[in-house]
């Protein structure tokens, strides 16, 4: 699942660039309508219009799937938001991203905005925005009002380590959202995230839960890593049944990790006899460079191969732009 941009023809581009790799790919044309540059907002009307375009041109085509993308309630209207509701009612196999609870300021931003609700969710479920299909970004500083009503709605959380480091927003509270029963998945969020790679993004939420107090803290093993980035994120998405796994009868969207023999990952492997799969997971994380990706593939093509003399699928060995 990824952000996506402010233009229709950005989005046309995106899409097909991604149904030509055969990625299960899930995004959606973003929504804001004040507070920020006039060139990057749309009236909701203009919204609704486009989205429903794309909606019928992508979603459900080959592995792609449409994400009704408010902004965030700070750079939205209630007339945005309810319309953002109102596609989700209308077409209910489609998705909804955005964020919540990043900053203390940010929060008192959103409720200066919206002074009638009782706090930043009340927001979004007041408009019809929440449900299974319902993810929110960052999620540092949320009530455990707030996280009940998550639950209860059957919502997710996209937790951004980097990012939340990056700008000194706070430390991701995992143990309290999996109290409450949250699916978690992780993104990059590179508008202030440092990497694509969701390695070193699993690395940084390893640093930040440290900033937490002991009996706060979710302590990451090599294994809960690797899971958190195939199988929960599968399940977040709802998609179990197709990726996420090795199980039989699964998209074949691979990554084979196999450090080159002059790294240092290696020497250690080699050398230290102790390094069990689970610490050498860990480490992966904590220390991971691009050379360690040896091939990917997409539904079981390969898209790139470290060895080949042209690593890279040719539908992504040239630049889109």
């Amino acid at each position: 699942m990824a952000f996506g941009s402010q233009f229709k023809v950005a989005m046309d581009e995106l899409f097909s660039h991604a149904s030509e790799l055969g990625m299960s790919f899930f995004s959606g044309l973003v929504g804001q309508d004040r507070g920020t540059l006039p060139e990057v907002e749309q009236s909701p009307k203009q919204y609704q219009e486009i989205s429903h375009a794309l909606i019928k041109a992508w979603h459900g085509k080959d592995r792609l799937r449409y994400v009704v993308m408010p902004r965030f309630s700070l750079s939205c209207t209630p007339s945005m938001l309810e319309i953002c509701g109102d596609i989700l009612k209308k077409i209910p196999t489609t998705y909804m991203q955005t964020h919540i609870n990043e900053s203390v300021f940010e929060i008192k931003s959103v409720m200066d905005l919206f002074p009638e609700h009782k706090d930043y969710l009340d927001t979004y479920e007041a408009f019809g925005l929440l449900g299974q299909r319902t993810s929110f970004a960052h999620s540092i500083h949320t009530t455990p009002d707030e996280l009940t009503r998550m639950h209860e709605h059957g919502c997710s959380v996209i937790h951004c380590p980097s990012s939340n480091g990056f700008l000194g927003s706070g430390a991701f509270p995992y143990a309290k959202h999996n109290k409450h029963r949250i699916n978690i998945g992780v993104g990059t969020d590179v508008g202030a995230g440092l990497s694509f790679s969701m390695w070193k993004e699993m690395g940084h939420a390893h640093l930040m839960q440290m900033r937490l107090p002991i009996e706060e803290r979710y302590l990451w093993t090599g294994t809960n890593i690797l899971r958190a980035m195939t199988r929960d994120g599968a399940t977040f998405m709802g998609m179990e049944e197709s990726f996420g796994s090795l199980d039989e009868g699964k998209f074949a969207d691979l990554a084979l990790v196999q450090s080159p023999p002059e790294n240092y990952l290696s020497q250690q492997q080699m050398y230290n006899q102790s390094l069990s799969t689970e610490n050498f997971l860990f480490r992966l994380a904590t220390s991971q460079e691009d050379s360690l990706i040896a091939q990917t593939w997409i539904g079981g093509k390969s898209v790139y191969c470290r060895e080949a003399k042209e690593p890279y699928h040719p539908a992504i060995r040239e630049p889109v732009f």
